[in-house]
């Protein structure tokens, strides 16, 4: 599958209080007074291009996508964290390309083809599918170049 990132998360950027992660939006100090939405929202206009690129493709999904700066290679995980933060998918590098980005004042977008389910046998699924994932990425970068400009 591929997931187009509407909005990107680090789901582990945060403080913990009374044993949960209250996440923060990353870059901000971990005190009252500087939390904010945690959520950094893509460019509209590239998601509508990858929308328009994408649309006979049967596997997208757009939403947002989850990255922290640790290996997640735990179902129960995964499902929390899909639960409390929408997520579609989780990954390790999407969060620090908006960060990069919105400093800067630029536009992105990300687009993540998935090689495994971020469970338990993440690290054998990422193996076996790593090719397969790299496939479907080249084929939307493929489509996705002729409509920026």
């Amino acid at each position: 599958d591929l997931v187009v990132a509407t909005h990107v998360v680090q789901h582990d950027y945060g403080a913990l209080i009374k044993g949960e992660l209250e996440v923060y939006r990353a870059g901000a100090l971990p005190f009252p007074e500087y939390r904010g939405d945690a959520t950094i929202a893509a460019d509209a206009k590239l998601i509508a291009h990858a929308e328009a690129a994408l649309a006979e493709e049967a596997r997208v999904h757009f939403g947002t996508v989850l990255t922290g700066d640790v290996y997640l290679g735990c179902g129960a995980t995964r499902a929390r964290l899909f639960a409390t933060c929408a997520g579609k998918a989780v990954d390790m590098e999407s969060g620090a390309v908006a960060q990069v980005a919105e400093a800067f004042g630029r536009p992105w977008v990300v687009i993540r083809a998935l090689s495994d389910l971020a469970g338990e046998d993440s690290h054998l699924d990422s193996l076996a599918f790593a090719h397969e994932a790299a496939r479907n990425a080249a084929a939307a970068v493929l489509k996705l170049l002729p409509l920026f400009d």
